[in-house]
């Protein structure tokens, strides 16, 4: 990792939670409509704490240091793999989250897989943003804003036993 400064080597570091994320996007050239492309991006994101307020860094790493962040991957979770499909309609950005973990699947549940669905508007719009806001082409039950049962990192925890909890473990109620 020559050249770049790792945060981990300084003696006040204290992240509450680090990550490495890599990011496959796959997509039809436009130039030459019959070939395929992929392109693959790595990042580190690290969040902290600094009093009471919570500080998140996100930072572009190459596919070696990516490789040697893996290294140092906490044992007691599992890699998340999700398919992500955004879109802009009526001023807003939507991102559907769908996970695809095979010990994240909801068999208990009619088969149906979990999806999040997260959006973002401008800073100009002051609104706060509520189911009502959902476009009618999408099926919302329920607003997990801020829920950190929804969240990734509470979502790859390993659990004694079977290695990870069924769905019904997580959400007794279900997530619908």
């Amino acid at each position: 990792m020559a050249g770049s400064k790792n945060p981990m080597k300084s003696s006040s570091f204290k992240p509450k939670v680090m990550f490495v994320r890599e990011r496959t996007q796959q997509g039809l050239d436009i130039i030459d409509n019959d070939r395929d492309f992929e392109f693959r991006s790595y990042t580190l994101k690290i969040i902290s704490m600094e009093g009471s307020q919570q500080i998140e860094s996100v930072r572009s790493i190459s596919k070696r240091e990516y490789k040697d962040y893996l290294r140092f991957a906490d044992p007691s979770r599992h890699v998340i793999h999700q398919n992500r499909i955004q879109f802009s309609f009526q001023s807003r950005f939507y991102e559907v989250v769908e996970y695809l973990d095979s010990d994240l699947s909801l068999s208990e549940l009619d088969g149906k897989p979990l999806l999040l669905l997260n959006i973002r508007q401008s800073e100009d719009d002051p609104a706060e943003i509520t189911l009502e806001d959902v476009p009618d082409f999408l099926d919302a039950h329920e607003d997990v804003t801020n829920n950190k049962r929804y969240s990734a990192h509470y979502l790859s925890k390993k659990y004694p036993g079977s290695g990870s909890p069924t769905v019904l473990e997580r959400f007794p109620s279900g997530p619908f």
